[in-house]
């Protein structure tokens, strides 16, 4: 039986394995003529030189980026359940007050929410969607709005899709929502909104893994050497999880205890328990897994909008454009 194969020590050359069922001698074919092949303790020592210089271990980044900020977002059904609205909380140096640095403070979203009915009417959030951007349904109502309450975000990088553009404070929503309040009446009760376009429903609409499209989706980039859960589904496509809530609204505790698990600041290896509860109903084929980004990983770099899902506690999850690998 005749076998090629390959190996390096210490010139490239192509082997030639004769087994004659006796000897099974090797022959080494080169330009210059014919040498024996390396022992076998050669090409193992070779073998694992060479694994050695392959696998590389990456370490924990610890610097400050913009993963372990907080978010919140107002998200409402359209009248026909063909989508729901995307209203980013809105954050930054031109920002003013507290969402100077954090985007959703959770004593204000909690106001906020005061008084929600079962679809998420009676609250200031309301108010505020029915006059600022009503829909086409009766009276500018939209049929469900979601409470999702605070969330903690993951991405260590954002980019515009419109280069040299700077946040400028849009819309004001406070406990006391009027839309004749002045900006400049901004208080602790109140919070900046951007209307950052719609999600579209798939059919099936709006279920745990199923995916939908964000319009007007930022790049964002998830750095090497951070804590990262990652999800794959039965095809191939890997996810990111983007955001996770902060806080189980139900009991009122956190889902990821510790000192940061609803203020700024990064969760560490702690946003690995993630994976242990979000997902009890994962599809069959798909699975989850956490730990160090092997390289930077980004969502949304085409400035084309962005398939996202979510998981059965509402964590976020992008669909990543590549380097979605973890150690």
């Amino acid at each position: 039986m005749t076998q090629q194969c390959t190996f390096i020590a210490p010139l490239l050359v192509m082997c030639l394995n004769v087994l004659d069922g006796v000897s099974g001698t090797s022959v080494c074919s080169s330009d210059d003529g014919e040498f024996s092949a390396p022992d076998q303790q050669s090409m193992v020592q070779l073998s694992s030189r060479s694994s050695s210089k392959s696998v590389q271990h990456v370490a924990p980044d610890p610097n400050e980026t913009l993963r372990g900020g907080t978010w919140c977002e107002i998200n409402a059904y359209l009248p026909d359940f063909s989508g729901m609205t995307v209203i980013a909380c809105q954050v930054g140096p031109t920002i003013p007050g507290p969402q100077e640095t954090d985007c959703c403070p959770i004593d204000t979203i909690t106001a906020l929410w005061e008084g929600a009915t079962a679809n998420g009417w009676g609250t200031p959030i309301s108010s505020y969607l029915f006059e600022t951007h009503p829909s086409d349904g009766p009276n500018g109502t939209y049929p469900i709005i979601l409470n999702q309450g605070q969330k903690k975000l993951l991405w260590d990088v954002q980019k515009s899709c419109t280069p040299g553009s700077q946040p400028s404070p849009e819309d004001l929503v406070c406990t006391n929502f009027s839309t004749t309040m002045a900006k400049g009446g901004r208080d602790a009760g109140c919070m900046y909104f951007h209307d950052a376009g719609l999600n579209i429903f798939p059919d099936g609409g709006l279920e745990a893994y199923n995916l939908l499209f964000t319009e007007e989706y930022p790049n964002r980039t998830y750095l090497k050497g951070k804590y990262q859960p990652i999800m794959r589904n039965a095809t191939g496509g890997v996810f990111i999880l983007q955001a996770h809530p902060s806080t189980n609204l139900t009991s009122g505790e956190p889902y990821i205890p510790g000192p940061n698990a609803q203020t700024v600041g990064e969760e560490g290896k702690a946003v690995c328990e993630w994976i242990e509860t979000c997902c009890g109903e994962l599809p069959d084929g798909w699975t989850l897994e956490c730990g160090l980004l092997k390289y930077d990983a980004t969502c949304g770099a085409s400035c084309a909008g962005n398939s996202v899902l979510t998981d059965d506690l509402s964590g976020t999850w992008c669909l990543a454009d590549s380097g979605a690998e973890v150690q």
